[in-house]
């Protein structure tokens, strides 16, 4: 079953662009219920997002003093994810996803060949899944000249608004790089 992503209170904090304030109300929800996979996965997700993209931000409550707090939780996530959604799908292609981009994000537990062993891992649990292919294709250098990759981009592209409902970040950054 495929997430649903939309979470209208931290949609519209991250749409104003309050980062902060949509990271610390995410936590509060975690920590009450931190099996809620949708939940850890917006929150992970927010914290690698603020953490990556802090430079080009702009007009957002976020300081730098905040980046080193959203990196430490970021690594923590990761070790709970491991622990507790290490064979389900969506931790894997979307942590696999980030660490194969920023694998130096994630304070040097883990490399570019570990984010890509997650998202085939996911694959392998879920072959059918076109954004995990895609995201693995993705990760293949001059994958652009492969004559599956313009297909399987237009299969994607076809079902993100399906797929990535609603306007928080992580929705949004989908559909865009997608």
């Amino acid at each position: 079953m495929l997430i649903d992503w939309t979470w209208p209170s931290v949609d519209r904090l991250e749409r104003q662009e309050q980062y902060k304030a949509a990271i610390d109300f995410m936590y509060e929800e975690w920590i009450q219920e931190p099996e809620n996979l949708k939940v850890f996965l917006r929150l992970s997700f927010s914290c690698w997002y603020v953490i990556v993209e802090y430079e080009v931000l702009s007009e957002t409550n976020v300081k730098k003093e905040d980046i080193p707090r959203f990196e430490i939780l970021l690594n923590e996530l990761l070790a709970f994810g491991k622990k507790e959604f290490e064979e389900d799908p969506d931790f894997l292609w979307l942590f696999g996803y980030m660490i194969s981009l920023f694998p130096e994000k994630f304070g040097g537990a883990v490399d570019e060949k570990t984010g890509i062993a997650m998202v085939k891992e996911a694959l392998a649990i879920r072959s059918q899944d076109p954004v995990i292919q895609l995201v693995l294709l993705k990760g293949i250098a001059h994958a652009e000249t492969l004559p599956e990759y313009a297909p399987l981009c237009a299969v994607v592209n076809a079902m993100l608004p399906n797929r990535f409902v609603g306007e928080g970040e992580l929705q949004r950054y989908f559909r865009e790089v997608f």
